[in-house]
């Protein structure tokens, strides 16, 4: 794989990366990665007897298998589902594209017809409905803590936590809103914000902080990699502080491991716009897919942390404290479980979080 990356020299000049061929060879490889790592590979069988296209995987058993099926050409197939019961789900899968498409679902116990929704070879995955696909579980990768900013001495910091987590963002669901409330007012002189979020491919992924008392916004996030990248940042999972004065914006954050954004970064907008007002009051973080079809998500844990120049007469009421550092949300060995979406355009090493997939 290294005449991939440029580092192998071809006679008489360098690789073409963009070789029309190579480009598509990358993407379907990993396209192949992602539903080895979606199906219950370890339990499945290559079962060409049990399909008329001759190439299928498939894990029959009486209650919970699953089918992956290749038609090479355009055209109707058949998949024999005889001895099984349920329901399954179907998901078409367009090679040539990295298109995904749910059809309607189909019940076991007999033979089935199938035709794809687009022309050219296609995949169709089967899996029982209302389940997860089967994931495999990932060896924890530790998460790098976030670098505290450095404020003036005379600011005193106190953090708030949102009590309205966990709160999914479920499949097909658009955005999420979490609230916190503020209860005393101080003059805010600094601001932060810290997420720990687990989505696939955060990408799709816009976030907004709203204080409701003022009706200030400002955007955390706008998508991380777009446009860039045709569908943003392909990583997985946000655990980050965001930070105006981190040195690396969230838009360039996009590492192979987990979390890919992490630590500290600066917001999409800056967040000094909510310096000078009360912080009392109520707070809310909302979270946009731009893609709700194909992944889902979980805000796991959010707050703030308002800053203040005390004044003379400081009380110890909500433990007025000196500077607190922003740490990340999890614990550094805490394992992950993750499934990747399906539009991959280039193969990112990673693992994967628990999600419901069409």
């Amino acid at each position: 794989m290294d005449q991939y990356d440029d580092s192998f020299k071809l006679v008489g000049g360098g690789y073409d990366m963009n070789n029309p061929n190579d480009v598509s060879l990358r993407a379907n490889l990993g396209y192949t990665r992602q539903y080895a790592e979606r199906i219950d590979l370890a339990h499945m069988t290559p079962r060409g007897d049990l399909c008329s296209t001759g190439y299928c995987l498939a894990n029959k058993v009486a209650t919970g298998g699953q089918y992956l099926v290749y038609q090479p050409r355009s055209g109707a197939f058949t998949v024999n589902l005889t001895g099984v019961s349920g329901s399954f789900n179907v998901e078409w899968f367009n090679p040539a594209t990295g298109a995904k498409s749910s059809g309607s679902a189909i019940n076991g116990g007999a033979n089935q017809s199938f035709t794809p929704p687009f022309s050219g070879d296609a995949v169709l995955y089967l899996y029982p409905a209302g389940t997860l696909p089967p994931t495999a579980t990932p060896t924890p990768t530790k998460v790098p803590t976030a670098t505290p900013t450095p404020l003036p001495s005379s600011l005193k910091c106190i953090l708030y936590r949102s009590s309205e987590v966990p709160k999914p963002l479920p499949l097909g669901k658009t955005s999420i809103t979490s609230t916190l409330t503020v209860p005393k007012s101080y003059t805010i002189a600094d601001l932060n914000a810290t997420v720990y979020m687990t989505h696939a491919w955060v990408g799709d992924l816009s976030m907004k902080l709203t204080h409701k008392n003022s009706g200030k916004t400002v955007k955390l996030l706008d998508r991380p990699g777009y446009p860039a990248k045709t569908f943003g940042c392909s990583g997985d999972n946000i655990n980050a502080t965001i930070d105006d004065s981190a040195g690396t914006s969230s838009e360039l954050r996009c590492a192979a491991t987990l979390p890919t954004i992490y630590g500290s970064v600066r917001p999409f907008s800056r967040l000094s716009a909510f310096n000078g007002i009360g912080s009392a009051g109520k707070w809310e973080l909302t979270i946009t897919d731009a893609d709700p079809s194909v992944d889902w998500g979980v805000l796991q844990s959010w707050r703030i942390r308002v800053c203040y120049a005390p004044v003379a007469t400081l009380s110890a009421e909500e433990g007025d404290e000196a500077f607190v550092p922003d740490t990340p949300l999890i614990p550094a060995t805490e394992p992950l479980l993750e499934t990747k979406p399906g539009r991959v355009n280039e193969v990112v090493p990673t693992l994967f979080l628990p999600q419901v997939v069409r």
